[in-house]
C-alpha cells in the first residue's frame, strides 16, 4: 500500500510538472530603450518545443503585477469557455518557419520588466516560467550643433540628422508646419496665401524651369531649416533621403504613445519621424476632411528642398503612411507646394 501510495504520488508530481512546461517562456532578444522581442514556445506530442499560433504575453514591472493579471486572464477564459463552450478556443499547432516572437513597444528606458507567456492548448490555458529583463537607457545624443541635437546615423556621406522637427523640443512632437519654401509656419495653407505664386493665380514667381526634366534645390534663403535654426542645418533634398532608404532600416512604430517611422542607421542610432500628418486646406482638398490637420497619426509627410522642372506645382517629400512604411517605396514628389508639412534637417 505505501509504495502504491509513493508511485502515486510521483505519477502526480510528473503530470503537474509537466502542464507546468507545456509553455516555455522564451528569452529577450532585439533589447533597446523602448522595444523587445519575446519568443514563446509550446511541447509537441512529441517531446520538443515549437513554435504555435495562439499565444501571447503578459507583461508588469512587479512580479505581484504579473500574477494578477494571470488570475485575471484565468477568469476571462473561464468566462468565456462558460459562455461559449470549449470550441470557443482555436487550437495550437505547429507552424512551418513561424517566428515565436512577439515586439512589445512602449517600454521606459531603464527599467526592470517581468514577463510570461501564455498559450491555449487542447483547449486549456497554460502560463509559462516569469522571468524579467531590463531595458537600457536611450541613445547618447551624437551631438549639438547651433543648440540643436544631432544624430550621426553612420551614412556613407558622413551626414547628421536631428532628432526633433523644427518647432518639437522631443522627437515624439510634431512641431510647426510649412508650406514648401516658405520659412515661416502659418494659420491657413492655401493657394491664396502661398507666398510664391502671384496672387489670385496658380502660377509661380519662384522655382519654375521649364524644359529638360531636372532636379532643383531651393535658395538657402527659403530654407526653412537654415533660417529658423542657423548655421550649416539645411532642408535634406532627395538624394539625403534616397541615402536613408539604402543604408537604414525602417519600422513603422509607435514611441512614447506616438505614431511615427523608426529609422535606424549603419551606427546603430536612430531617429524618429512622428506621424504628423499635413495641413491643407480643407475645402481644396482631395481628402473631404472638415478640419485643416490631415491624416495625423498615420502619415509621415517631411519637406525636402529638392523639386522638379517636370512639375511645378509640386515639390519632393518623405512620404510614408501606416504600416506601409517600406524602405524601398519611391519618394513621393506629388504634393502640392501649398500644403504644411513638418521638417527634419540635416548637417554635415
Amino acid at each position: 500500500m505505501k509504495r502504491f501510495i509513493y508511485f502515486a504520488f510521483v505519477f502526480c508530481v510528473t503530470i503537474m510538472a509537466g502542464c507546468s512546461k507545456m509553455v516555455k517562456t522564451g528569452e529577450v532578444s532585439n533589447l533597446e530603450a523602448t522595444t523587445a522581442d519575446i519568443a514563446v514556445y509550446i511541447k509537441s506530442e512529441k517531446g520538443g518545443y515549437v513554435s504555435f499560433n495562439q499565444y501571447n504575453v503578459l507583461l508588469g514591472e512587479s512580479e505581484e503585477e504579473l500574477v494578477h493579471q494571470s488570475k485575471a486572464l484565468k477568469e476571462e477564459f473561464k468566462s468565456l469557455k462558460k459562455q461559449y463552450g470549449k470550441d470557443y478556443f482555436d487550437d495550437c499547432h505547429e507552424q512551418y518557419r513561424f517566428d515565436p516572437n512577439i515586439t512589445i513597444d512602449r517600454l521606459n528606458p531603464v527599467t526592470k520588466y517581468y514577463y510570461r507567456a501564455w498559450a491555449v492548448k487542447n483547449r486549456k490555458l497554460y502560463f509559462g516560467d516569469i522571468k524579467t529583463f531590463e531595458t537600457p537607457d536611450l541613445p547618447p545624443i551624437s551631438g549639438t550643433h547651433e543648440g540643436h541635437d544631432y544624430v550621426d546615423l553612420g551614412l556613407p556621406s558622413g551626414l547628421k540628422w536631428a532628432t526633433c522637427n523644427i518647432g518639437a523640443s522631443n522627437p515624439e512632437e510634431y512641431g510647426d508646419f510649412f508650406a514648401w519654401a516658405e520659412v515661416k509656419p502659418k494659420k491657413d495653407y492655401l493657394w491664396t496665401n502661398y507666398r510664391h505664386v502671384r496672387r489670385g493665380s496658380y502660377n509661380p514667381i519662384k522655382y519654375r524651369i521649364e524644359g529638360s526634366y531636372k532636379t532643383k534645390r531651393i535658395h538657402l534663403s527659403d530654407d526653412a531649416a537654415h533660417v529658423n535654426w542657423g548655421g550649416d542645418w539645411r532642408m535634406p533634398t532627395i538624394y539625403d533621403y534616397e541615402e536613408l532608404r539604402t543604408t537604414c532600416d525602417f519600422l513603422w512604430t509607435n514611441q512614447k504613445g506616438v505614431y511615427g517611422l523608426m529609422i535606424k542607421g549603419p551606427s546603430g542610432y536612430s531617429i524618429f519621424l512622428p506621424a504628423a500628418g499635413f495641413m491643407s486646406d480643407p475645402v481644396n482638398s482631395y481628402i473631404p476632411q472638415e478640419e485643416n490637420h490631415l491624416h495625423k497619426g498615420r502619415s509621415v509627410l517631411y519637406w525636402l528642398s529638392t523639386y522638379t522642372t517636370e512639375d511645378w506645382k509640386t515639390a519632393n517629400c518623405i512620404n510614408r503612411d501606416g504600416n506601409w512604411a517600406r524602405r524601398n517605396d519611391a519618394v513621393s514628389n506629388a504634393r502640392y507646394r501649398c500644403h504644411g508639412f513638418p521638417i527634419r534637417p540635416v548637417c554635415p
